[in-house]
């Protein structure tokens, strides 16, 4: 019996993040594949969907369908968070996801600009990201998951960007590896003095 299904629905994205195992292009999956999935995914009896990409946000317009058609269809099946970098969301985009029952998890890699010049870029992406968050906070009433993906770049900061996100009220942190990198021993060891410092300021909050 197949519980849960996960759905690519693009494989475009607006950020180039070295570490990302997803190849990007600008393939999106079409509105009638979405919904020929959808409808085996009934037949088969899932329980959960996982609507993922590329830049999920990047195709809104499947997020909406899938919601919509599963709210119709057979709406028993819950939505994972969706993963979103957050920065083409949008108030509309915000509650439009709220009223067809989703929600979604924010891929921060770090809290601050400084740390992950590598994949903001700007500032101003960085700081639109932040206002996104805080729109869905206000819109949802609930703080979202908070996915650090910790990288050569930003292992050695690991406490002091959990701690940013801590002191924001920010608490439902999941730290993951980047996927197929090689790290040196040295680039390991200052993960790990920077993860010890993060449990210590965990245990204290």
């Amino acid at each position: 019996m197949i519980d849960t299904i996960k759905i690519f629905l693009t494989y475009k994205c607006n950020f180039n993040c070295d570490y990302c195992f997803v190849t990007r292009s600008d393939e999106v999956m079409s509105p009638e594949t979405l919904e020929k999935i959808l409808t085996w995914g009934i037949l088969k009896g899932i329980k959960k969907i996982i609507l993922t990409g590329g830049e999920p946000t990047s195709s809104f317009d499947l997020i909406k369908q899938a919601g919509l058609f599963m709210r119709k269809n057979s709406p028993e099946v819950v939505f994972d968070d969706i993963p979103t970098n957050g920065s083409q969301l949008d108030l509309e985009k915000i509650r439009t996801a709220k009223k067809v029952g989703l929600s979604f998890a924010f891929s921060l890699d770090g809290f601050n600009f400084e740390d992950n010049k590598f994949r903001y870029k700007a500032k101003s992406s960085h700081d639109k990201i932040l206002k996104n968050l805080m729109l869905y906070i206000k819109e949802y009433r609930k703080k979202p998951k908070i996915k650090l993906t910790v990288n050569k770049q930003n292992a050695h900061r690991v406490h002091e960007n959990v701690s940013s996100l801590l002191e924001k009220g920010l608490t439902n942190i999941q730290i993951f590896p980047a996927f197929s990198v090689e790290w040196t021993d040295e680039e390991a060891d200052n993960f790990l003095k920077s993860e010890f410092k993060h449990k210590e300021k965990v245990q204290n909050f």
